[in-house]
């Protein structure tokens, strides 16, 4: 854990090493430099904790327990991506209500294995993108 985050420094501010050396090949901003890379590695940074509150993610337990916390992570990292990047897979707009949606459906889906919680993170996944073709319709017109 400690050689994991000594790695993650680089581009964490106020260290963030990297970030700083590629701010000044591209004369930009080092602290927004640094901050985006924070930004781009946040889901790195819950990775490990991930690994402890669900062995399972580290391939201990059934194959139903497996396959249930990969996909849930799978789902809550994703949705935890748009959130923070405020992309989408899909070409529409993320406006900042749909960002917070994902942010709360990431959270239902990054909590340890309470099925309420997965199931509003699945609701809340599937009103945010089975909305995708209206938000379609209105961009293309």
């Amino acid at each position: 854990m400690v050689f994991y985050a000594a790695c993650l420094s680089n581009i964490t501010p106020p260290v963030c090493v990297s970030a700083f050396a590629a701010a000044a090949i591209a004369k930009a901003d080092p602290m927004k430099t640094g901050f985006s890379a924070l930004k781009y590695g946040t889901i790195l940074i819950l990775i490990p904790y991930s690994f402890v509150y669900m062995p399972e993610l580290l391939l201990q337990g059934s194959w139903l327990e497996i396959s249930m916390a990969a996909a849930s992570y799978a789902f809550g990292y994703a949705a935890l991506a748009v959130a923070i990047q405020g992309t989408d897979f899909f070409p529409i707009e993320v406006t900042p209500v749909r960002r917070a949606v994902f942010l709360v459906a990431a959270s239902c889906f990054l909590f340890p294995m309470i099925l309420w919680l997965k199931i509003i993170g699945a609701v809340l996944l599937a009103v945010v993108w089975g909305a995708m073709p209206l938000f379609l319709r209105a961009t293309k017109s």
